[in-house]
């Protein structure tokens, strides 16, 4: 839904697909849709760090927007070759990766326009804080919503941190909650939850739309500061005094971050 709100406004758009098959059936989709569509299509695992170190390779010239939109939830925890727990490597480790190893490109988009990566997150994160041994290695019992969370906080405290690395470059960063969507990874992932708020579940495309603005928005007083967006509007970061981010638990999860991608950017 993002990309033909992109390509409607005229956006050259590469699709980065774990499978190349969905990708192209969502191709198909698309160009049906909007015929003049520019798109382009590659295939990466943003859980596999050597996957994502390949598909920077291959992106060249320069990049307005970078949206991290690679998502999943589980029910058992698993690790990468990193002994990174995966649903972490997916919304973490690699759109880390990818920001740095991109950054050339976005800050050559930034010499015409504003060029800001977008980390699709979640209000799931209000329910928790920050504890980064147990972002990466989770111990006790393992409780895939949880840690989806656990793992969605981390987006919106990264995209914070990206900022006030990239915005010399030009670059802004920031994190949005596009809102309850009903998707089939959704119906999925938590059937219960589903069919308890039909009566609130957007569409696709209704959780697309600040999205496709963020990157698009011609303001650059939007990147003054990082924010998390909401219908296109700032929203708390905070809803509960009983959620905690501390300072050294960001220091922590930045350290294990750049040590895990180091020696790929």
């Amino acid at each position: 839904a993002a990309v033909e709100q992109l390509a409607a406004r005229g956006a050259q758009v590469l699709l980065a697909c774990r499978s190349l098959e969905r990708g192209r059936a969502a191709m198909a989709v698309l160009k049906d849709r909007t015929p003049a569509a520019e798109l382009s299509l590659h295939r990466v695992d943003m859980a596999d760090l050597a996957s994502v170190a390949e598909l920077i390779e291959r992106v060249d010239g320069p990049l307005h927007g970078l949206v991290h939109n690679a998502g999943n939830m589980v029910d058992r925890c698993d690790f990468t070759a990193e002994q990174v727990e995966y649903i972490t490597s997916l919304h973490v480790v690699g759109p880390h990766l990818l920001s740095l190893g991109l950054k050339e490109q976005l800050a050559a988009g930034a010499a015409d326009r504003p060029a800001r990566i977008i980390f699709v997150a979640s209000g799931g994160m209000y329910t928790q804080g920050l504890n980064a041994a147990e972002l990466f290695a989770p111990t006790g019992r393992y409780d895939g919503m949880r840690h989806y969370a656990h793992t969605k906080r981390a987006q919106v405290v990264l995209a914070d941190q990206l900022h006030a690395r990239l915005a010399p470059l030009g670059v802004g960063v920031h994190s949005m909650h596009p809102g309850w969507v009903d998707t089939p990874a959704i119906r999925r992932a938590m059937p219960k939850f589903t069919l308890l708020t039909q009566a609130i579940l957007r569409t696709p495309s209704q959780g697309a739309d600040t999205i496709s603005w963020l990157v698009g928005a011609p303001d650059p007083s939007l990147d003054e500061t990082s924010g998390f967006w909401f219908d296109r509007a700032r929203a708390p970061l905070m809803m509960s005094k009983r959620v905690r981010v501390p300072e050294v638990e960001i220091k922590r999860m930045m350290a294990r971050l750049d040590e895990l991608v180091g020696s790929m950017v």
